[in-house]
């Protein structure tokens, strides 16, 4: 199972199970899980890889059984790129990002063109 940034939970069904289930997590810091029903419900904490435990308690004729899944907490990746035609001598056009929620770093960059400009950390393109 993969959960990527734009989504919190994930879902698994739980078949041919007679008995209560429990689930754990390897590590909650990752992602926690929960049961109701025949569905396990897994919740994205933080980013990584964490491994979920089922656990079928035995009842009737059925032993007690145990089965194991990984979900992948992925971070989602972010790129875009802005036109900027006509920036002259000294004017400015400021680039952004939308979409983000989280913090992070963004790098800007200048690719291509003919004449002469710059870009700062906030995103300023500066003609030269």
């Amino acid at each position: 199972m993969t959960i990527t940034y734009s989504s919190i939970t994930g879902t698994r069904s739980i078949s041919g199970n007679t008995g209560s289930v429990s689930v754990s997590t390897s590590n909650s810091s990752i992602a926690t899980a929960s049961v109701s029903g025949s569905t396990i419900t897994v919740t994205r904490k933080g980013y990584g890889s964490a491994t979920i435990t089922c656990t079928a308690a035995a009842s009737g004729c059925y032993n007690k059984a145990t089965s194991t899944f990984t979900v992948n907490c992925n971070k989602a990746s972010r790129s875009g790129s802005v036109s900027c035609n006509n920036v002259n001598y000294n004017s400015t056009v400021t680039a952004s990002v939308s979409g983000n929620t989280e913090s992070g770093s963004i790098t800007w960059g200048i690719t291509n063109g003919t004449g002469k400009a710059t870009i700062n950390s906030s995103g300023v393109v500066t003609g030269t």
